[in-house]
């Protein structure tokens, strides 16, 4: 607040803001031992007529408190910014203004802006330790209530529509000199004295005069405005979500293919490290089933941030989530099942459209192309080889690209690879993104009683197109994963290059484009893998030995 660039109105939300100022509430004597039913059976709780003031709050037996979480807790100010612009009612794209963000540092450079909507780029906070050690102490866990406190966060967006006509902001919130710096309308002057107080508000669908009218009538023009005073100054697309903050992992730790929770190896415990300069990137997925009007006022699938400038071991903590449940439109409805409702074993109900969001990260050659990098090594199960040869050829495959490690083979020669425990990391890690750990999820398995992945000759023989690709069981619609969120775990950045990737299930190269791209520098600070000031896109590199161009097509 006391910067000479923060405006009255950021000024008025950061010093009321929850984590300085004090806030107040109505509850139950808790040091008198006054019972919680008092609360939940008195008549204003059941009528939702919980009492906001303190003469109300005491006249009924309750008490009221006053607390902020600077009492608790030593919290900087919030960030209070202006966002990016974009067209009113547009809902899509923004001008390429600089990202907001919540921290100083260069963190949102890795993410380029390019052609997206507006965004900020938060940095998720440290569990923050309280100023007392009795704080957040809970039966469940009463070494670190923080930590138990944290994996139930809240996330509200939504963004409020004011008018301009009329003064709606106190004067702590005004400039100074502001002609309505002392005439906010609130309860105690709204349509006091009718259409001659100033400060009385637009009416329901009012007549604005425009003067005298023609000579013969001797009336007055006036026109009928198009207004909703239930809609001034109120919240739209309101979404609240739900989730959950970790400390990052100090220990190694195997993978868990009943939780289906991914492994936690050395190497990564070493890159995440507190005092390593490594930033870690959260990489998940929006939009929604469907097509560009299907999917209104929402978008098509897309993977947050779709493309990445990275120093090397830079971390992407890869996990999406969707919901199964989305509604059912027309025929052009995207792609797989699960069917609705799942009995998770056959195609009963397969033959309707799928309400279910599902993706995976698959690596492409580049972004222009729409078909996998070569990742099995060998053409078809049909060239005869073994099950050991065709893993060979795929470790092989895999390790000639993958970003999550600098071992380009794991023959007998030690020059090609100097950590193979990494190595076979990152194998698994391409192979889980791309497959969603179908085969081994622990709860997919339970749920379908260990029925194993239709295979393709079972897929040919369900003439039904509808049938085939939302059995639950078709595993290359990706259909025998249960639930919509994935956890793929972390990618350490290793290997300099650019790395385009896809959702082989959504992407669709008529319709939607779930493409995205990393670009991973030879040296922390060089000169890939830059960024273009103007229009903040990821730019042309030649310096890997082919020219990529590091950023989702641009479409206009």
């Amino acid at each position: 607040p006391s910067d000479p660039g923060c405006s009255a109105r950021c000024r008025y939300y950061l010093e009321n803001s929850f984590n300085k100022h004090t806030k107040s509430y109505c509850d139950v004597d808790r040091e008198a031992g006054q019972d919680a039913d008092a609360k939940f059976s008195s008549r204003a709780w059941s009528r939702r007529e919980w009492y906001n003031n303190q003469p109300a709050c005491e006249a009924a037996g309750f008490k009221w408190y006053n607390v902020s979480l600077a009492d608790l807790f030593d919290l900087e100010y919030p960030v209070c910014a202006k966002t990016q612009f974009a067209r009113v009612n547009h809902l899509g794209n923004a001008v390429g203004d600089a990202t907001v963000s919540s921290s100083d540092d260069a963190t949102a450079d890795g993410a380029p802006r390019g052609v997206n909507a507006n965004r900020f780029m938060w940095t998720i906070p440290d569990i923050p330790t309280p100023k007392s050690p009795s704080y957040y102490e809970t039966d469940q866990n009463p070494a670190d209530g923080m930590a138990h406190a944290y994996a139930s966060c809240a996330v509200r967006v939504r963004y409020n529509v004011t008018t301009s006509d009329f003064p709606a902001w106190p004067e702590d919130a005004m400039e100074p000199g502001h002609p309505w710096v002392d005439g906010m309308v609130t309860a105690a002057n709204n349509s006091v004295g009718g259409r001659s107080n100033p400060q009385t508000p637009l009416t329901q669908d009012p007549y604005a005069y425009l003067g005298a009218g023609d000579d013969a009538t001797k009336d007055d023009m006036f026109v009928s405005l198009a207004v909703n005073t239930n809609q001034y100054s109120r919240t739209f697309q309101d979404r609240s979500y739900t989730f959950e903050i970790r400390r990052r992992p100090t220990a190694p730790a195997p993978a868990d293919a009943q939780a289906d929770t991914p492994a936690v190896p050395q190497a990564l415990v070493d890159a995440l490290a507190p005092a390593s300069d490594a930033v870690v990137y959260n990489v998940g997925v929006r939009g929604k089933r469907g097509n560009i009007v299907q999917t209104y006022p929402a978008v098509e699938y897309d993977f947050v941030p779709n493309a990445l400038a990275l120093n090397p071991g830079d971390v992407l903590h890869l996990q999406w989530t969707g919901s199964d449940y989305n509604p059912r439109r027309g025929c052009n409805d995207a792609e797989g099942g699960p069917p609705d409702p799942n009995d998770f074993q056959t195609a009963a109900n397969a033959d309707r459209n799928s309400r279910a969001d599902r993706s995976n990260l698959v690596f492409l050659t580049s972004t222009a192309e729409n078909v996998p990098r070569d990742t099995a090594g060998y053409h078809h199960v049909a060239d005869g080889f073994d099950y050991e040869t065709r893993v060979a050829l795929s470790r092989e495959a895999i390790l000639a690209h993958a970003p999550c490690t600098t071992c380009s083979s794991l023959d007998a020669d030690p020059a090609d690879c100097d950590d193979e425990a990494e190595a076979l990391e990152c194998i698994a890690l391409v192979r889980r993104l791309a497959f969603l750990a179908q085969q081994s999820d622990g709860g997919s398995l339970q749920l379908r009683d260990n029925r194993a992945c239709l295979t393709e000759a079972e897929l040919a023989a369900i003439d039904n197109k509808a049938v085939r690709e939302n059995h639950p069981l078709n595993c290359a619609k990706l259909n025998a994963k249960p639930f919509p969120y994935f956890d793929a775990g972390f990618l350490v950045a290793r290997r300099a290059g650019t790395f385009a990737f896809f959702s082989s299930r959504n992407n669709n190269f008529s319709n939607r484009d779930q493409t995205g791209v990393a670009c991973v520098r030879a040296a922390r600070g060089d000169a890939t893998c830059a960024v273009d000031a103007t229009t903040g896109e990821l730019v042309a590199s030649t310096s890997f030995g082919a020219a990529f161009f590091c950023g989702p097509p641009t479409v206009a």
